[in-house]
């Protein structure tokens, strides 16, 4: 590409390449890397947690980019590729690690779970994509971020646990979306 297209059309480019020229991932991992440490952060109890399954997520994209097949919209795909990948990082870690080391519930708010994050960037992007979320999304993230369950969450917002589950991922997806634009411009 010759630079002058659209981000999207570069991005595209890029994942179309990765079968013939693999080193294009470096420049593909500059893109998503803040994107999958927001998403892996929010879900992991330490920022070591998040930066180790952050690591064996990339370790995993880069070891299995022989069998990716590209499919278009290539970028859309890739990406969600790479976060279904660590996706998966974070239930193997959590299965790992013993109930008694995780926190019950997640409140980004609490001191005593900040890990030195308060000052952190991405957290505060976070916050924000997460607060100017349509309060019928924002609530089905936050119950999510409390560790409560869908059953507990849907029946406090007196909708079927269905349309509960659609309304947490339809919000996570928005605060994955905003935090991507934020943290890229």
């Amino acid at each position: 590409m010759d630079g002058t297209g659209t981000t999207t059309e570069i991005l595209d480019d890029w994942v179309r390449r990765l079968p013939a020229q693999p080193d294009v991932i470096g420049e593909i991992f500059q893109i998503l890397a803040p994107s999958v440490l927001a998403l892996v952060r929010s879900r992991s109890s330490s920022r070591t947690d998040a930066e180790s399954i952050c690591q064996d997520t990339w370790v995993s994209v880069m070891t299995s980019l022989d069998r990716y097949e590209v499919k278009e919209p290539a970028w859309f795909t890739f990406r969600s590729y790479v976060f279904q990948i660590a996706k998966r990082k974070l239930i193997d870690h959590s299965r790992r690690k013993s109930a008694s080391d995780l926190p019950e519930t997640y409140d980004p708010a609490a001191p005593e779970q900040r890990d030195g994050l308060e000052h952190d960037e991405e957290l505060q992007v976070m916050r924000g994509c997460i607060e100017s979320l349509p309060d019928e999304f924002r609530q089905a993230v936050r119950g999510r971020m409390r560790g409560e369950s869908p059953n507990e969450i849907a029946e406090k917002l007196q909708i079927p646990v269905g349309t509960y589950q659609s309304r947490r991922n339809r919000g996570e997806k928005m605060v994955r979306e905003c935090m991507e634009t934020k943290l890229n411009s």
